[in-house]
């Protein structure tokens, strides 16, 4: 067993199609809320529907400290321009 790493496994962001297995329409409706969470880091590594249809506003909402958005796929390519967050992609 390592020392120093959490069991409990990764959190789930609040709105993720893990945390809310029922589809794009609820996670829509979630996200009109203010998000929960204050994460350093968000790492999209699928273009799902469900995520390309998130607006920049969700994911700085996450991250109101200013943090990183890796973009794996370039989904949200335009985001580089984004001045609250660091934007990666491949």
């Amino acid at each position: 067993m390592l020392s120093g790493i959490p069991q409990e496994g990764p959190r789930r962001i609040p709105g993720s199609p893990q945390e809310n297995p029922g589809g794009s329409q609820d996670i829509a409706a979630r996200t009109k809320s203010a998000p929960e969470g204050n994460y350093d880091a968000v790492i999209l590594a699928v273009n799902h529907q469900e995520y390309r249809g998130l607006p920049e506003e969700y994911f700085e909402g996450l991250m109101p400290n200013g943090g990183v958005f890796v973009d794996i796929k370039g989904a949200y390519k335009n985001m580089a321009k984004n001045n609250k967050l660091e934007y990666w992609s491949l």
